[in-house]
């Protein structure tokens, strides 16, 4: 009997049984639940490894979709000079930290619904085409600072419950986080958006800095709810941006911030709200009633 995930999965059918619980219910060695494995963790993280190199080999793409990941991974080793190859690891379950840190991914990256309990690092990483983390959950950290997104970056619907960190990233295709959920303390400080940046119903609970970050094309954060304290300081907008109907509780700060495009308020509340030294240089600021 294949494994059982793999009637909703398809990938894992050809797999051996390693567990079968008191159902019957038979599991591959990926699909396996915690503890369930029968290997050591060097021994699986060995095993993840050479399935995604022998995919790599054969120039297909690497599906580990709903895979259990009991503890921690670091996939630092598939570096610039030997990069992932299409990878999807939508539904997997990270019960443990997980590192891609510096990590490259040549093609295309799916995570999504995956789920990271403990601290995801994706410092450094290079995403050369589209990454998905559509209805990812962040139970921990979630880290990327310095990452660079040279494809369409989705983090819509994600949830983050520890601190973001996106610090000096650079999204060069188009970035979506529509109705993410950002729970604790985020930053986004010296973060270049070289094309379209969605942030539609995105709510911010916790601080939020944009300290020095670049829109270099539209950015919507209609909607949007910020709860704690926001910082666009030194923050250029270089085309349209619209904040309307977005929710403001706590304080939000626009100091030394340039608008080079239109600027749409329409609806916002604007208590706590601070423009001090506002640059709008060849813009037209509207803020209709």
């Amino acid at each position: 009997m294949p494994c059982c995930m793999s009637k909703s999965l398809g990938w894992c059918k050809v797999l051996p049984i390693v567990y079968t619980d008191g159902q019957g219910n038979e599991f591959c060695l990926f699909h396996a639940p915690q503890g369930k494995k029968g290997l050591t963790p060097d021994e699986f993280n060995k095993e993840v490894f050479q399935y995604i190199d022998t995919k790599k080999r054969k120039g297909e793409p690497c599906t580990l979709d709903g895979t259990i990941f009991d503890n921690h991974i670091d996939f630092s080793s598939y570096h610039e000079q030997n990069p992932l190859p299409s990878i999807h690891l939508n539904d997997a379950v990270f019960l443990s930290s997980a590192s891609f840190s510096d990590t490259t991914f040549a093609e295309s990256a799916g995570f999504v619904r995956a789920v990271f309990s403990a601290k995801a690092d994706f410092g450094g990483a290079i995403f050369r085409k589209r990454a998905s983390f559509f209805h990812a959950i962040f139970k921990g950290d979630a880290d990327f600072a310095s990452a660079i997104f040279d494809g369409d970056a989705l983090f819509s619907k994600a949830e983050f419950y520890g601190m973001v960190k996106f610090q000096n990233s650079c999204f060069k295709e188009s970035v979506n986080f529509n109705s993410a959920a950002l729970k604790n303390d985020n930053y986004f400080d010296k973060s270049e958006f070289q094309k379209q940046a969605s942030l539609h119903g995105t709510s911010f609970d916790g601080r939020t800095s944009f300290l020095k970050t670049k829109f270099l094309a539209d950015a919507h954060f209609t909607d949007a709810l910020f709860n704690g304290r926001v910082d666009f300081s030194s923050t250029s907008f270089e085309s349209q941006t619209d904040f309307s109907s977005a929710t403001i509780k706590g304080k939000v700060y626009f100091k030394s911030t340039m608008f080079n495009g239109m600027t749409l308020f329409r609806g916002v509340n604007m208590e706590g709200v601070s423009f001090d030294s506002l640059i709008s240089a060849r813009s037209h600021f509207r803020m209709p009633i």
